[in-house]
């Protein structure tokens, strides 16, 4: 019996899969690019209280098996420095008020500047080639890596994939 029941949860955790997440907005220059490096979550492990007021300020929490965090930020790389710009609820029909979020940190111009978050974001940019009306396929051909230390971007490399990648 113990045997049967080894090989049934073998196959079954063969068979389960986790929902992808909603990934995190980088805006840098004209590209807007999905990141699946969440700097905020870096803030909320060190100030419980951010998720506190994230959870507190919004008016409808979205339960979502695609966003376990419960938000979705929007990043800005302006000039040197890394930028919270807007946050969401994980349906992304709430959107927070960073004042009120962060209130012990300064707000610039309606964003927050991510001093606390020192890491490497990386993003790939893909093209869609249609080859007929009911065919599509994705071709790598960038890739985008910010290295980042307090905020401060020390680092960023975009490289062009080649075509016959």
């Amino acid at each position: 019996m113990r045997n049967i029941a080894i090989v049934l949860v073998t196959l079954i955790s063969f068979t389960v899969s986790a929902t992808e997440q909603i990934r995190d907005i980088l805006i840098y220059k004209t590209d807007t690019l999905g990141i699946s490096t969440y700097p905020l979550e870096f803030l909320i492990k060190t100030d419980p209280l951010i998720n506190k007021r994230v959870l507190h300020y919004s008016n409808t929490i979205c339960e979502s098996s695609d966003c376990w965090r419960k938000h979705v930020g929007t990043w800005g790389i302006v000039n040197d420095s890394l930028f919270l710009t807007k946050l969401t609820n994980g349906c992304e029909n709430h959107i927070f008020n960073l004042t009120k979020v962060f209130s012990k940190r300064k707000t610039q111009n309606r964003k927050v500047f991510a001093n606390w978050y020192t890491g490497e974001i990386k993003a790939m940019f893909y093209n869609k080639d249609v080859i007929n009306s009911s065919t599509e396929k994705y071709r790598l051909i960038k890739s985008f890596s910010a290295k980042i230390i307090n905020g401060k971007i020390t680092n960023i490399s975009i490289e062009t994939i080649s075509k016959n990648n």
